[in-house]
Parts: structure tokens; sequence; C-alpha cells
């Protein structure tokens, strides 16, 4: 009789939690759409490929610039038994995401800084809330990224009034600016499993790490990055995230920079590395070096590598070809081409912001190198060669040669000039374009009638070709 009680509570306690279950669900998702409803800009149209994550109390702006679409978040938690505060019992399955959470900054300089250059970029959801709206058209085409505009991250909700000189905007404006506790919206959007970046830049930073810590928010956050230039503000986030293992890094969006970078992208070259500005074959002095380069992809460019390709005929050749990233990103197809024949360097386009900025030129070289190298991985190649214009800062150079172990070469001798002169079908002869016996030559494939030109080189003077590593060690 005892057993035969017990056995009918426990039916009855399981029959309990599965209808509390099934209440549960019916109830959560009839409130769904009126609960989760927000207001935000998604790029590229991505709301039928991926959820966008609701703030909970979070109250919209009202823009008329903004896109209304409402969602369930993702709080189903990880994968196997689950009984939940109604007890009842539920299998689930749940896929673990993983997050780069931009926080505040007007310009995208962090977006672009993270997905040229963090690793995996391309398998993170990316959330940006910008303080300022006018902004936000800048953000547009990346991919698999969602924006909230105007909006503050704070320690709480809500709304204010505020003065907004907007990006082109003459005079100040009053708007309507919403506030967003981040601390509890990562709580409720995010499960602990997932992998969120956390990047914040505001003026109230402390607060809000001691929020974020208070709440236990911390637990959902994998990493943070400061965008403050205030140490001490940085060696306290250190220290409230230290006890969770949590690491904290700087992160300057301008510089194009962040403390960890080297650590995701460590360089490929095992050793030596060279600034070179001249070069005497001391062994063949009769021989030159001929770079051909170009400072943005074209037609044109692509001409000249397919003719010098069918020339070589697939065999290798001591040219060496300097070309801009851009070309990787729109000529990929192609770019197996220019391998199979000749040495492939990288070209750095001349910008005056970075001619004497020792920081921001080194990084910015050395970024655009990160960015190439994944390109050269697809063909299982090693970025080695820079080439660079002049007017470059000498200790950003050198720093690039000693920490990243690159060989840079000047810009030395351009002979792009002596093209109506082939064209025209007279013979060059050395004295024609070389005067120092130690200067190497370039050709620019931008320029009209160059791949005649470099053509023409590699034909003419082919026994008398070096390749680039005959340079190698010969600096005084």
């Amino acid at each position: 009789m005892k057993f035969r009680r017990f056995v009918w509570i426990l039916f009855v306690f399981v029959l309990g939690g599965f209808l509390g279950h099934l209440v549960h669900r019916y109830s959560r998702d009839s409130k769904s759409t009126e609960q989760f409803i927000e207001w935000s800009f998604t790029t590229k149209e991505v709301h039928a490929k991926r959820a966008v994550y609701p703030m909970s109390s979070f109250i919209h702006n009202g823009s008329k610039d903004l896109t209304r679409s409402g969602h369930r978040p993702r709080m189903e938690g990880r994968s196997g038994l689950s009984i939940k505060k109604d007890l009842s019992i539920q299998f689930r399955n749940y896929t673990t995401r993983k997050v780069f959470l931009n926080c505040g900054g007007t310009y995208p300089w962090t977006v672009d800084l993270f997905l040229d250059t963090y690793p995996a970029a391309n398998e993170f959801e990316i959330i940006t809330f910008l303080p300022d709206k006018t902004y936000a058209i800048m953000y547009y085409d990346f991919p698999n990224h969602t924006i909230h505009a105007p909006v503050v991250v704070s320690t709480r909700n809500g709304t204010e009034m505020k003065n907004i000189k907007g990006f082109g905007y003459g005079a100040a404006v009053t708007e309507e600016i919403s506030f967003l506790d981040i601390g509890q919206w990562i709580k409720d959007v995010f499960h602990e499993d997932d992998h969120v970046v956390l990047k914040l830049e505001s003026d109230h930073e402390k607060e809000i790490i001691n929020y974020i810590v208070k709440i236990d928010a911390v637990e959902h956050i994998d990493k943070y990055y400061s965008a403050t230039k205030n140490l001490d503000i940085l060696d306290h986030a250190k220290g409230k995230f230290k006890v969770k293992g949590i690491p904290v890094e700087y992160w300057d969006s301008k510089a194009g920079n962040y403390g960890d970078f080297d650590k995701h992208n460590p360089t490929r070259i095992p050793g030596g590395g060279e600034y070179i500005k001249s070069c005497k074959i001391k062994s063949k002095p009769e021989n030159f070096v001929l770079m051909l380069y170009a400072s943005y992809p074209s037609t044109r460019v692509i001409r000249a590598i397919n003719m010098l390709q069918r020339f070589f005929k697939g065999s290798q050749h001591p040219v060496t070809v300097f070309l801009p990233v851009s070309y990787f990103h729109n000529y990929i197809s192609e770019s197996h081409i220019i391998f199979e024949s000749c040495n492939v360097g990288l070209f750095i386009p001349d910008d005056k912001n970075f001619t004497q900025d020792v920081l921001g030129g080194y990084c910015w070289m050395r970024n655009l190198a990160v960015v190439a190298q994944r390109r050269f991985d697809t063909f299982q190649k090693v970025v080695q060669y820079l080439l660079i214009p002049e007017g470059m800062s000498e200790v950003s150079v050198q720093k690039l040669v000693n920490d990243r172990k690159f060989t840079v070469f000047k810009a030395s001798r351009e002979i792009s000039g002596l093209i109506r002169k082939t064209e025209g079908g007279k013979t060059l002869t050395i004295n024609d374009f070389r005067q120092n016996a130690e200067e190497y030559l370039t050709i620019d494939l931008t320029k009209e009638g160059a791949d005649y030109l470099a053509l023409y080189m590699v034909r003419r003077f082919a026994p008398r070709l070096s390749p680039l590593s005959d340079c190698l060690g010969n600096q005084s």
C-alpha cells in the first residue's frame, strides 16, 4: 500500500511538472512579441538570417531612421537536461555563440580593426551601441553586424535629452538619447557558455565595471577591452576582472592596435628582417633587381600580370611583384597566377596620415601585412617582403623590421618614364635607366604601357636579373 501511494505521488509530481512546463512555454511565447520589441539598425538586412538581440526593458527612442523588429532571446542554456524555475523538465539543444560587443565610439575603426585582425572574426556576431546616430550610416556595410543608435551603455535604462553636435552638423541639436543597462542586458541575452568579447569606451567606465561585477554580469564575459587612455582605469578593470580570470587589454582603434595583438597575430617569419635602401650584388656586379608594383588594383594591372604569366609559362623567374591588400581582396581568384611565376610582396601605399606618426605608421603597415597574410594563406605563402613609399617614418619601419621580421624595401629608381621609348620600338640599354650600380629598379604597373615595359625588361635582360634574396645581408 505504501509503495502504491509513493508511485501515485511520483506520477502526480511528474504530471504537474509537465503541465507547468506547458503553461510556462505558452505564457512566455504569447508575450514575446510585445516584451522584446527594440529599435535597431541591422546591416545588410540580416534579420532573416539571425536573431536581433532583445534589450529587455530598454526603451527605444522613436527615431524615424530606425527599423522595428521584435525577437525572442536565446535563453535556453546549454544542451542537455534542465529543470526550469517552474520545476518543469526540458531537453534542449543550444549552440554557443561568439559575440563582439562594441560599446561607444564614433567612427567604425573598431569594427574595421576587429574584422581585419582578430582571429576567426568572421565567426563572431558584432553588436554596436553607438551614442551618436549620425555615425550609424558608416556601419551599414559590415557583415553579421547589428547597430543600436543612439544608445549610451550605462548602469540604468531610460532616456535623456542631450545636446549633440553630430557628424556633419553645423551646430549642436537637442535629441533624446537612450540609456541601456548593459550589465543586465548581457545577463538577459547571453548564456555563460557563449564567448563574449566586450569593448567599452565610456566616460563612466569605472562605474560600469563596478556594476557589471556587482550584478555578476561578469560571468557572461570572456574578455574585456578598455578604450581608455587612463592607466588608473585600466588597472582598476584588471583588478576587478582578475578574480574571475577574465583577461583585460587596452584597445586603441585610432592607432589600430590592441593589447594582445601580437599574441593573436604572431609573425610567420622565423628570423632575420632587414631595411633595404640599396642593393649591390657583389658576386655579380653586372646584375640588378627588378621590382614591379601596383598602388591599386585595376584591369591594367591584371593584364600586365597575365601577359607576364604567359611569357613565364609557369616557371619561376627572378622578378618580384608588390601588390596592395586591395588586390588580394578583389582579385583573389586571379592571385594564383602571379604566385606560380614570381615572388610576391606587399605594397604599402602612401598615406600622409601615418608618414611621421611612429606608432600609427607601424601599426598601419603591420595591420596591412596581417590582412594580406590571410590571403597568402590560401596559397601556403608567407608575407615577407614589403615595398614602402618615400617619407615613411624611419623609426616605424625599423620597428616593423625588428618586431615582425619583415624585409622592407624603400622605394627606389622608378623607370616607368621609359614606356614611350619601348613603345616606339627603340632598344634600351643599361645607360638608359641605370646610373647607380646599387639601385634596384621599379615599374609602376598602373601606368599606361607599363605592361609592355615590364615584358620588355624581363625578356631583354633576363640573364642579368637577380632575385631579391641577392640583396639580403649586404646593408652597411
